[in-house]
């Protein structure tokens, strides 16, 4: 029976690491409207491209009996 040196828990987080640091990096983009139509801009902050981010703790489930309660839409 075959059997693996590698756990699969490491495998998750190997996977995981590599999607932050790509998203990570995505973020880092300037926006290239900004660079090419400089005069629809009124400041020269640059402005990047908006990225999602994994939450680090599972959402708060919605209670049904509560009415003013939400549901997490992250």
């Amino acid at each position: 029976m075959p059997e693996y040196n590698i756990y699969p828990m490491d495998i998750v987080y190997t996977v995981m690491k590599i999607l932050d640091k790509g998203v990570d990096t995505l973020q880092e983009i300037t926006q290239l409207e900004q660079k090419l139509l400089p005069h629809l801009f009124k400041s020269n902050l640059k402005m990047y491209y908006k990225a999602t981010i994994r939450p680090e703790n599972a959402p708060v489930p919605h209670n049904p009996d509560d009415p003013t309660s939400l549901v997490d839409e992250n």
